[in-house]
């Protein structure tokens, strides 16, 4: 299963499960129309290249494992429903 995010989704509840760099880091790099390179991004944070594919990788999987997290007990719901 895919899930994506919406480029006009509301982003604010990003901020809510990603810290301030990883929100500024993860909103520029897969939410922009245009997205800044990671050379871009280090010059602006005064990090490395690597550190900012660090602070992407962290916060892709934030975002995965809440909403994994959040669709563990609907799957056992569905299964529920299934099973006679």
């Amino acid at each position: 299963m895919i899930y994506t995010i919406s480029r006009h989704y509301d982003t604010e509840i990003l901020k809510t499960f990603l810290t301030n760099r990883e929100y500024i880091v993860f909103v520029s790099r897969y939410l922009n129309n245009f997205p800044p390179t990671r050379k871009d991004l280090a010059e602006r944070f005064s990090v490395t290249q690597t550190r900012i594919k660090q602070i992407e990788e962290k916060a892709v999987k934030k975002l995965f494992n809440k909403i994994n997290g959040d669709l563990k007990p609907l799957e056992k719901i569905v299964r529920e429903d299934i099973e006679i």
